[in-house]
């Protein structure tokens, strides 16, 4: 047992650099296995090694021993995330829950949707259900996840009983409660919020919903209808941003902030097949990749600058060690956000090619599709917080459920939760996408009333650099966005942007 606060630091420097090692060629392997779609056995032996290294007792015991007696700030702030992360790798790293999250996974991103007798790849099915239509393939589209989901519906179940038994084992309820408080919130807080923001923005997403379907002519509104109803109210042109020019409008953007290119801030985008709207990958510090799977239109836009969000956060980070440079989840995921938010201001959509005319009509166009983004998420996050509480129930109808009272929907029980990749490798991650939206509105509220819009301000633009990524970790998020706002994280902002 080192003796001097000088030796623990050696030791956690150690430590994090045999991490950092299996890291990196942990996602190198993980960006081949997207591109070929083939098992990488490396990968197995790469889990094991670093499940050894967080599961090690000597290594618990050092960062207990250590906990409280700690004198330098930095390195006793160290000691608190290694504290966070040494909980939940009681979970994650355990072998059994690693060996059945692969295997499911590799299940999901090999899977061929079978929708009419055509074997299409989730970007095609997602492409269907948001903007075709053909209303009959749109159904055809969302009940072809049946296959997929009752093939994994076992093991999964499985997998969150061995989730839940862990995360008892370490003193929490359940997985849930264990996952949320790894992130800095609880679990009555994450879901306060949430239902807050459906309660108090029902009246202007309903009126989107029934205006919709009367001008389509859609008497009962099933699940397969939401996200086209809310994508095609009052669309922007999908010509107007054509899958050829995404890569340059992030090109524009960075250049426009003092940058030379993406390149020079090591980031790289990649397109590839993959089970999610986009993917952000640091295989290094100087290798950080986005993949996305992109097609004709402003949602995915708005996913490339959001995974740019996330390239931005690997770059711009200046915390030299490993455990400093890692943040919670939901704060991760508000910085993308941020980002996220930059195709939907006027200045970019006119250099798109909108005209004054279609400019005053976007907002409402931009309304349905975020109302999608928030509804769906929060209705796969609470149905997951359930699930969490008691698995034995039926699922489907459970989901069915859930979605039908947040997304103002029939209730359709058809198999399909088991099909979410989330679940197998993210679990307890969706509520982090609504509460982005949280902090991404309260920090474009607080850039645009005491500096500017950061599409068009380098002040903006240095500012959320310097107060949000630049410190890493070594400030706790909550602290960051209740300092650099003025006032503590709560959903005003987003709901007085959606109302």
């Amino acid at each position: 047992m080192m003796k001097t606060e000088n030796e623990l630091l050696l030791y956690l420097n150690e430590i994090e650099r045999r991490l950092e090692k299996i890291g990196q060629e942990s996602g190198s392997l993980s960006f081949e296995k997207f591109v070929d779609k083939q098992p990488k056995p490396r990968l197995v032996e790469l889990e094991k090694e670093r499940s050894e290294i967080v599961l090690d007792p000597v290594l618990h015991e050092v960062i207990n021993t250590w906990a409280e007696r700690i004198s330098d700030p930095l390195l006793a702030r160290r000691v608190e995330l290694w504290q966070n992360t040494l909980l939940g790798s009681k979970v994650a790293a355990r072998p059994d829950v690693l060996k059945l999250t692969r295997e499911l996974g590799d299940k999901i991103i090999a899977h061929k949707y079978n929708v009419n007798g055509e074997y299409i790849d989730i970007g095609a099915l997602r492409s269907i259900l948001r903007g075709n239509p053909d209303r009959a393939l749109r159904q055809a589209a969302f009940e072809s996840q049946a296959e997929l989901s009752q093939s994994l519906e076992k093991c999964l179940v499985e997998l969150t009983n061995l989730r839940n038994l862990a995360a008892q084992e370490a003193g929490y309820a359940n997985y849930v409660d264990l996952s949320i408080h790894l992130g800095g919130m609880s679990t009555e807080q994450v879901e306060g919020i949430l239902r807050e923001l459906t309660k108090a923005t029902d009246t202007t997403y309903l009126a989107i919903m029934q205006r919709g379907a009367e001008e389509l002519g859609i008497p009962s509104i099933e699940p397969w209808d939401v996200q086209y109803l809310l994508e095609q109210s009052g669309q922007i042109d999908k010509s107007k941003f054509p899958v050829d020019k995404i890569n340059s409008s992030l090109e524009t953007y960075v250049q426009s902030m003092g940058y030379a290119s993406l390149e020079a801030l090591n980031i790289t985008p990649c397109v590839v097949d993959i089970p999610y709207n986009g993917l952000c990958m640091g295989i290094t510090r100087k290798d950080i990749r986005i993949l996305f799977n992109p097609r004709d239109g402003f949602a995915y836009y708005k996913t490339a600058f959001h995974e740019l969000g996330h390239a931005l956060h690997s770059s711009l980070n200046t915390q030299e060690h490993l455990g400093m440079r890692r943040e919670s989840g939901i704060f991760t995921e508000g910085i993308a956000e941020i980002f996220g938010y930059i195709p939907q201001h006027p200045d970019f959509l006119r250099s798109m090619g909108l005209s004054d005319e279609e400019l005053s009509g976007a907002r409402q166009a931009l309304l349905g599709p975020l109302f999608h983004y928030l509804r769906q998420r929060t209705a796969y996050c609470l149905f997951e917080h359930a699930m969490y509480k008691d698995t034995t129930q039926d699922l489907d109808a459970l989901l069915g459920q859930v979605e039908s009272e947040i997304l103002r929907c029939s209730l359709n029980p058809s198999p399909r939760w088991a099909s979410n990749a989330w679940y197998v490798n993210y679990p307890v991650y969706w509520h982090n996408y609504v509460l982005a939206d949280v902090i991404a509105s309260q920090v474009h509220e607080h850039l645009r009333q005491n500096i500017g819009d950061l599409y068009n301000s380098k002040a903006a633009f240095d500012y959320c650099i310097n107060a949000y990524i630049a410190p890493g970790a070594r400030i706790p998020w909550l602290k960051k966005i209740a300092e650099s706002t003025g006032y503590e994280l709560q959903a005003k902002a987003l709901i007085q942007d959606l109302s």
